[in-house]
């Protein structure tokens, strides 16, 4: 913040002459159309926020509340021996396991209470644990929460078209990574057979 500080000689009955000093604002001294100019661009960019930031995170919470109340709670065993293993026993928040017919593939989110859905279709025992891990490892990470923090820095910046190629470079990056995640234990056969359940999940239903 720039100012300009001035000195003023005072003459006064109640005071003694001296010199006071005076502290104005930068704008003061730019020309009209250049402050007028400033808070029209300010509007601008609180328009863009509001309508990128604020319209998107009420348009996710709505369809999360309709997910939630179209998905069954599910109980598997295997889930249970999933967390005790990638997050090692220190439990960060509850976690739930629900399943839902409107979802194409799995999917992690909440801060203290975290939720995961998966697809309501057939997978086997080893199909499960895979997609357990992977969603685990998104829990262990905090991963929801720097995506929050992407979201909001392409919020803040939504006229600069780079912020949005490079969200979704951090959203691929961030997936690959839990996939070392899963797979760093796992021996090497294993790889074959988690590209091929990555395939089938991201594939057209319809064939």
């Amino acid at each position: 913040k720039f100012t300009f500080v001035g000195r003023d000689y005072v003459v006064s009955e109640d005071l003694e002459h001296g010199w006071t000093t005076r502290h104005l604002p930068f704008s003061i001294y730019s020309p009209r159309w250049v402050r007028i100019l400033f808070w029209a661009l300010c509007l601008l960019w609180l328009s863009g926020l509001l309508w990128f930031g604020i319209r998107k995170i009420r348009r996710t919470k709505d369809m999360l509340k309709r997910l939630e109340k179209s998905a069954k709670p599910e109980q598997d065993p295997l889930f249970k021996q999933c967390v005790e293993k990638i997050l090692e026993g220190r439990r960060r928040g509850n976690i739930c396991l629900y399943k839902s017919d409107y979802i194409p593939s799995p999917f992690t989110y909440g801060f203290v209470e975290k939720r995961i859905l998966i697809p309501d279709l057939d997978f086997s025992e080893q199909e499960r644990q895979m997609i357990y891990e992977h969603e685990l490892v998104h829990c262990k990470r905090w991963d929801y929460l720097f995506r929050r923090l992407v979201f909001w820095l392409c919020a803040i910046y939504w006229f600069n078209p780079g912020m949005s190629a490079l969200a979704d470079y951090f959203v691929d990056v961030n997936e690959i990574a839990c996939d070392e995640g899963v797979l760093e234990t796992k021996p090497k056969g294993m790889r074959y057979f988690y590209a091929m359940l990555l395939y089938r999940l991201s594939a057209d239903r319809s064939g």
